[in-house]
């Protein structure tokens, strides 16, 4: 490879998950809902609920579909475009109903996948 990294020997299971762009999108706007609710002058000891300082890759939010698993998307899915295109069907329906309770003016990266 270009970086000098031998991948002859790498493998990737078809039971990997996989970090997709709504996740990235997710993660960003629970970020800032969490940071548009901290009020000037209150501390996360009264109770209220700060930003995490994530780094928006989208790590959390696959993590949280993988624990839900109905809403996970593995590498095997890529594998097969029907079952992966019902699957994100089901999934994109699902969050946009989620967060469009959180954010009734929408949001543009969700909106993509309705």
């Amino acid at each position: 490879s270009e970086r000098g990294v031998d991948t002859s020997q790498l493998v990737v299971s078809d039971r990997a998950h996989v970090v997709m762009p709504y996740h990235k999108a997710e993660d960003a706007l629970r970020e800032e809902l969490l940071s548009g609710s901290v009020r000037e002058g209150q501390s996360q000891s009264k109770g209220v609920i700060n930003a995490i300082g994530t780094t928006k890759r989208g790590i959390g939010p696959a993590y949280a579909d993988k624990v839900q698993r109905a809403t996970a998307v593995r590498v095997g899915d890529l594998l097969q475009p029907e079952v992966l295109r019902e699957k994100l069907e089901m999934i994109c329906s699902l969050k946009n109903g989620i967060f469009s309770a959180l954010r009734p003016e929408g949001h543009e990266p969700f909106d993509a996948y309705a």
